[in-house]
């Protein structure tokens, strides 16, 4: 990837314009997304295609707005095997950067909250779907709510993708008062979420009201993790298990995943 970037960027006819380049390995299918704030021509473009035929190539001619440059329309995917869970996304889509340690991640949330039969279960900032459904194999019923209605679109297409009509999608900022919604209600054994790097704050103060028997907080800042874990022991909970993901190699970011208990 980087050698095709080396022969193919100084040659354009503003290379400085190509300011990012983002590879996602879709399953064994790569891909590349390039941000430039100029024009490419489709000769330019085209290039790039002839380059690396093998990969996927998209631009973004504007900001939020991807064009395939090979003409290909086909949905991007990876797959969660050990639940056989098929996950499709768009190329601006967010999704874990390291898929093998995400696995990790879905396969050990499963393992903590053990879904069973009877359980319903809810997952906050439940993007398009990457715990929602694993869950939704083993549990009775899972809703998910997200911020971003594209997300949430996304989400509810791959649960029809994957089969799975127990589980339900809903959007809302979870930061703001969350009002009586069909989602909001005392009725969950378990919850889990999974915050952006400014945690949850206000999130979880509502989510305690609910009561739900366990929570299962997945962090990607320690700090905000410190403060919303802070907010559940004081009502109650009692930190049961807890774990670090090296989500990002060689770097000082950390996630850590963490299973609290209502005694």
């Amino acid at each position: 990837m980087f050698a095709v970037l080396q022969q193919q960027i100084p040659p354009l006819s503003r290379p400085e314009s190509v300011t990012h380049a983002e590879v996602i390995l879709a399953g064994e299918q790569p891909v590349v997304v390039l941000r430039h704030i100029a024009a490419l021509s489709a000769a330019e473009q085209q290039s790039f295609v002839a380059a690396w035929p093998q990969a996927r190539w998209f631009g973004e001619p504007e900001a939020g707005v991807f064009i395939s440059w090979d003409g290909n329309s086909a949905p991007l995917s990876y797959q969660l095997e050990p639940q056989q869970i098929t996950l499709q996304f768009a190329a601006d889509d967010f999704i874990q950067v390291n898929a093998k340690v995400n696995q990790l991640m879905v396969s050990q949330a499963v393992s903590w909250l053990a879904p069973t039969a009877a359980d319903t279960i809810l997952d906050l900032y439940a993007g398009m779907g990457n715990f929602s459904l694993a869950l939704a194999r083993q549990a009775k019923l899972v809703h998910g709510v997200e911020g971003l209605s594209k997300m949430v679109q996304q989400a509810a297409d791959n649960a029809a993708l994957n089969k799975l009509d127990n589980v339900k999608f809903w959007q809302a900022d979870l930061h703001l008062p969350w009002g009586k919604t069909a989602w909001n209600q005392p009725i969950y054994q378990k919850v889990l979420l999974d915050p952006a790097r400014a945690g949850a704050e206000g999130a979880v103060k509502q989510l305690l009201a609910l009561k739900p028997a366990q929570i299962l907080y997945v962090s990607c800042n320690p700090a905000t993790f410190a403060r919303d874990a802070k907010a559940m022991l004081a009502a109650g909970y009692q930190l049961q298990k807890l774990a670090g993901v090296d989500m990002f190699p060689h770097t000082a970011h950390l996630e850590l995943m963490a299973l609290f208990s209502r005694q």
